[in-house]
């Protein structure tokens, strides 16, 4: 192969890489049509969390967190693709069942009211199953993975990427207790695996004081906004990388917990951010110029778009020491300029 016929099959684009690349861009594009996350004065039901806060964060300032990776982003559209997949299905298999049950209220808004009377946490319930008299929220969990570890309700506490959902199905039972008096429900998160769908079953009666734990911690954060006085962050270096706000909007227990003196000045807010944005680029481009050295070793000229990438040979001498002889070693170095530039001469 010629040198030239070399460098062009090593440009073409890869139709696969675009593919990815453009559903992963048309992702990111519909969570922006969204906006930036707005400040409120409530918790949804899936954002519990055992740090006060970040559940004021989560309220006062969610936009000062991390932005989702677009792996995240993969997650949450499968999910919702498949969840109405199933709520179809069930919706067809309740009626044929026997016994019989019917799948009511998909979309069924809760809300839960602090001591005051304020709505302090809200959801919405995925469906709930009418079955022999008795109503059944279920929650619908897209875990392909991490539920494969999942057969009980105690097993949800063993993972901070499981937990919250304990948590937010005993909201949704909890409301509905409220309004038919029936505080012996019970509910089901329903795991979505690759082999099949895995109910658990959760009883309120018996995790009702963590529901009251919440509706207290939400009651507190919504005070500490009024207050402006933000409440202590949880004193757990692992809740805190885990984060979101993590060093963004709070500086984290292992932070702060070493003494950490906190700068407001934005001027000295925004000097750090650039050095530190422009080390990123560097790290960029050092791994974007490695990558190319290698694609284009042995190609001294070559016309890409437009730029000319100019490669030469070279050699590097190493001298002896005890324990290794003196050599000389091949090198590859390479540059980039634009084309008609008296540089790409």
């Amino acid at each position: 192969m010629s040198e030239a016929a070399a460098v062009q099959t090593q440009l073409v684009p890869d139709l696969g890489q675009i593919v990815t690349s453009a559903l992963d861009d048309e992702l990111r594009r519909a969570r922006e049509g969204r906006g930036s996350p707005k400040s409120k004065r409530r918790l949804y039901a899936s954002e519990w969390h055992p740090c006060r806060r970040k559940l004021y964060l989560d309220m006062k300032d969610p936009a000062s967190g991390r932005p989702y990776e677009v792996e995240a982003l993969r997650a949450f559209h499968r999910g919702d693709q498949r969840e109405a997949d199933i709520k179809a299905d069930l919706e067809q298999a309740g009626k044929r069942s026997r016994p019989p049950f019917e799948m009511v209220g998909a979309g069924e808004a809760v809300e839960l009211t602090d001591r005051q009377g304020r709505i302090v946490i809200t959801g919405r319930i995925d469906f709930s199953i009418r079955f022999e008299r008795r109503l059944y929220p279920f929650d619908y969990k897209s875990w392909p993975s991490v539920g494969q570890r999942v057969f009980t309700a105690d097993d949800l506490e063993h993972s901070p990427f499981t937990r919250g959902a304990e948590m937010q199905l005993l909201i949704y039972m909890y409301a509905q207790a409220l309004e038919d008096g029936d505080m012996e429900k019970s509910g089901y998160l329903l795991i979505d695996l690759p082999s099949e769908p895995r109910p658990i079953r959760i009883d309120l009666a018996d995790r009702l004081e963590k529901v009251e734990r919440f509706l207290t911690d939400a009651e507190l954060s919504l005070d500490a906004i009024d207050n402006d006085d933000p409440p202590a962050m949880i004193q757990d270096v692992q809740e805190c990388r885990r984060c979101r706000y993590f060093r963004r909007s709070c500086p984290g227990f292992d932070v702060a917990g070493a003494g950490a003196v906190v700068f407001t000045d934005e001027q000295i807010i925004s000097d750090v951010a650039r050095e530190a944005q422009l080390k990123a680029f560097n790290a960029e481009y050092e791994g974007l110029h490695k990558k190319n050295v290698e694609r284009f070793r042995g190609v001294t000229h070559a016309i890409v778009g437009n730029h000319l990438v100019v490669g030469e040979e070279g050699s590097r001498h190493y001298k002896e020491k005890p324990a290794t002889p003196a050599k000389d070693v091949k090198t590859w170095s390479m540059r980039i300029v634009p084309l008609g530039t008296e540089s790409a001469a």
